[in-house]
């Protein structure tokens, strides 16, 4: 059974939980309950205790999967954890034949889902180093 803990990888638990739940129960119910069925997946009590905390901070309406994600990104890894995604990310640069639109839709999700603020200095040089202008 799908369970996080504690020394779980978050990003392989996170694809874990959607492809499963939505399976069980369809997408639509899914995208209406997500937050639901991640506290549920959440045994760890750490985890399961911030996650009650950050979603009761959040107004009553329905929250999308990707802000669960980030919320749940957030609790489980560091900052410096989530900024070290994002490096080895970017560090792959953009790929053949990939255009300049398709490369920055791939990065943003990532980056927006790890929470990394959008005037971090270390991210923004990375990423003019990965685009190169011809």
């Amino acid at each position: 059974m799908l369970r996080f803990k504690k020394d779980s990888d978050p990003r392989a638990f996170l694809d874990q939980a959607k492809h499963i739940v939505c399976a069980y129960v369809g997408d639509d119910m899914f995208e209406d309950q997500c937050s639901r069925y991640l506290s549920y997946h959440a045994v760890s009590p750490f985890h399961s205790q911030a996650l009650k905390e950050e979603f009761a901070k959040r107004p009553k309406s329905k929250l999308a999967w990707d802000e669960c994600e980030a919320i749940f990104l957030k609790i489980a890894l560091t900052e410096q954890e989530r900024i070290e995604q994002i490096k080895q990310l970017l560090a792959t640069g953009r790929e053949n034949r990939e255009s300049y639109r398709q490369f920055a839709m791939r990065t943003a999700r990532d980056i927006r889902i790890n929470g990394v603020k959008d005037d971090n200095k270390m991210v923004l040089t990375l990423l003019n180093a990965t685009v190169v202008v011809w």
